[in-house]
């Protein structure tokens, strides 16, 4: 028999008939994560022609992780906290399958979308940044998390179009620029006509 409350009705607990056992949401596991970091090595780098990008940090910027060892993206972010070649990385993470001492994580960052452009070494200097690090946990006390210094590797490259006419003639200037690779467009618009775009 059903039972009423406040003019509504409530139907009783059913059980499973065969005693199955009910399937309990899966555990989350927290932590407090906090690492060095650094982002302006020569190994971070990007040269062409002679000339030379160093990607620094910017006080906010996000990176995920994911558990190479438990096949997990963990949830939440850790964010720069300071400027500069180097910072401190922190944040609070949670996944399904916990970190133990040993797991490998990677720490990857990626800003910002590529799809729009502004065609000059500058404005990739300081606009796109594709980079990843690899740690290895050293310590997990009461959900806090320790590593080593995550030293972040460019994982993107810089290619320059110089436009120009046949035969000789002076070069072709333009303004902008769709590339379609596979199927992404990037869309490139100079603010100035030239002939060189990165």
């Amino acid at each position: 028999m059903a039972a009423f409350s406040c003019g509504k009705e409530i139907e009783p607990d059913v059980l499973p008939e065969d005693n199955t056992p009910v399937e309990q949401p899966a555990t989350e596991f927290t932590y407090s994560v906090s690492i060095n970091a650094s982002k302006g090595s020569e190994s971070k780098a990007l040269t062409l022609e002679g000339k030379t990008l160093s990607a620094t940090w910017a006080v906010g910027e996000a990176v995920t992780v994911y558990n190479e060892t438990k096949g997990e993206t963990l949830s939440g972010t850790l964010t720069a906290q300071s400027a500069g070649a180097s910072t401190t990385l922190e944040g609070i993470l949670s996944g399904s399958k916990g970190i133990a001492v040993g797991d490998e994580l990677t720490l990857k960052f990626l800003s910002p979308n590529y799809s729009s452009q502004a065609g000059t070494l500058e404005y990739i200097a300081a606009n796109c940044d594709y980079a990843t690090a690899s740690v290895s946990v050293t310590g997990v006390d009461s959900g806090n998390i320790s590593t080593g210094t995550a030293n972040f590797v460019n994982q993107q490259a810089i290619v320059h179009f110089e436009l120009s006419k046949p035969n000789g003639y002076e070069g072709l200037y333009t303004r902008s620029v769709k590339i379609v690779a596979d199927d992404q467009i990037i869309t490139v618009t100079l603010s100035t006509e030239n002939k060189d775009i990165y």
